[in-house]
C-alpha cells in the first residue's frame, strides 16, 4: 500500500515485524488459508479522476466517492488519525490525501473483484473506519456479502464482533444494549457483575485497554473548587475516532465541541449565573494536533475551569463531587 496506517514512515524493520506476525497467524490457522493480494497487479497504477485536478477543501474531500464508495470520507478518517486533528488543513496534506483516496479506491476495486472471484461466505474485517479497510465494508455492502468489523474485547482473549456494522457507529449501541439487557436473565448475578464492572474502573483496573485514569491522584480536585456551587462537570470526547462515521453529524448538531460547550455554558448561565463548569479534557486527547481546549474563545468564559489531558487531577473524584455530569 502507498500508505500503512500502521507504519506511517513505511520503516522497513516494523514493516518486517509486522509480516512476520501476520505469517505467524497464517500458520497457526487449523487449515491451510490463501493468501490474496491486497491490491490486484491490474489496480495498482489506477487512479481516481479527482487526484488528479486536486482536492482544495475538507468538504472537496468528504464528497469524494467512486461506484458507491465513500472513498473521500475513507480517506478523511484516515487523515484525521494521521494528524489528531478533525479538521485538518487538506492544502497540506495534498500528496496524503491523494495517495489514501488512490489506495483506498484500489483496495475497493481489488475487494469486488476478490468477492466475485472467491464467493467468500463471510468477510471478517478489522475496525473499518480507515481507508483500506472501509473499502472491504463498502464492497462486501454492495456486493451482498455478510461481514463483520473485529476489535478488542473484554479480555486480551477475545475480541467484539460488529456484526454488519462498524465499531463506531453510534446506531449500533442502543440495539446492542436492548439485546443483552433482555438476556439478564441468563447470567447469575448480572447486576453485581454489572457494578463490579463500573466500581473498578475509578480504580484503574481494565483487562481490555489502556486505563487513563490509573495515574491520577485519588480524590484530587481543582484547587479553585468550591462545594458551596453549583458544580458542573464536562466531560469531552476523542472525536477524532468518531467523526467520520456517517451517522456522527445529523442534522441540528453543533460544529464541535468547543461550539457545543460555549453554547451550554452560557444557556445555563443564563438561568443560574452561579454555576461553575469544569472542563475535564479526556486524558487520550494529549496527541491532538488541534489542542482546541486551548481556544481562546473557552479561555474567556469567566466560569469554566479546564483541566487538560495532561492534568493528574482525579476524574472520578471531580465525578463525585459536581452536582451534574455533562458526558
Amino acid at each position: 500500500l502507498q500508505t500503512c496506517e500502521c507504519n506511517h514512515a513505511h520503516d522497513p524493520v516494523l514493516c518486517g515485524q509486522c509480516v512476520d506476525l501476520r505469517n505467524e497467524g497464517v500458520r497457526r490457522l487449523s487449515a491451510a488459508v490463501t493468501v490474496i493480494p491486497i491490491i490486484a497487479e491490474e489496480f495498482r497504477q489506477w487512479s481516481l479522476p479527482e487526484c488528479a485536478n486536486g482536492i482544495h477543501s475538507l468538504q472537496d474531500l468528504k464528497e469524494v466517492t467512486y461506484d458507491g464508495f465513500d472513498a473521500g470520507m475513507a480517506a478523511f478518517s484516515s487523515l484525521i488519525d494521521r494528524t489528531r486533528s478533525v479538521s485538518p488543513d487538506v492544502s497540506k496534506y495534498q500528496e496524503l490525501v491523494a495517495s489514501l483516496l488512490n489506495a483506498g479506491s484500489r483496495v475497493y476495486r481489488t475487494a469486488c473483484q476478490h468477492i466475485g472471484q472467491f464467493g467468500f461466505d463471510e468477510v471478517a474485517i478489522f475496525n473499518g473506519r480507515f481507508s483500506a479497510t472501509r473499502a472491504w465494508v463498502r464492497a462486501c455492502q454492495k456486493t451482498g456479502t455478510p461481514f463483520y468489523t473485529h476489535e478488542k474485547g473484554g479480555n486480551p482473549s477475545r475480541v467484539h464482533k460488529y456484526v454488519e456494522a462498524l465499531p463506531h457507529e453510534i446506531k449500533y449501541y442502543p440495539e446492542r444494549i436492548l439485546k443483552h439487557y433482555e438476556k439478564r436473565d441468563l447470567i447469575p448475578d448480572y447486576r453485581s457483575a454489572g457494578e463490579h464492572f463500573f466500581l473498578e474502573r475509578p480504580q484503574g483496573k481494565l483487562s481490555n485497554w489502556e486505563s487513563f485514569v490509573s495515574n491520577q491522584e485519588k480524590d484530587s480536585l481543582p484547587p479553585d473548587f468550591n462545594p458551596g456551587h453549583k458544580n458542573i462537570a464536562v466531560y469531552t470526547t476523542t472525536d477524532y475516532e468518531k467523526v467520520a462515521s456517517e451517522d456522527f453529524n445529523p442534522p441540528s448538531q453543533f460544529e464541535d465541541q468547543v461550539e457545543t460547550i460555549i453554547r451550554l455554558v452560557k444557556a445555563v448561565g443564563a438561568h443560574d449565573p452561579s454555576a461553575r463548569f469544569y472542563l475535564r479534557v479526556h486524558p487520550n486527547s494529549e496527541s491532538s494536533i488541534s489542542r482546541w481546549w486551548e481556544d481562546p474563545l473557552l479561555a474567556s468564559l469567566p466560569n469554566v475551569s479546564i483541566i487538560p489531558p495532561t492534568s493528574l487531577l482525579s476524574s472520578y473524584a471531580l465525578l463525585y463531587a459536581c452536582d451534574a455530569t455533562v458526558t
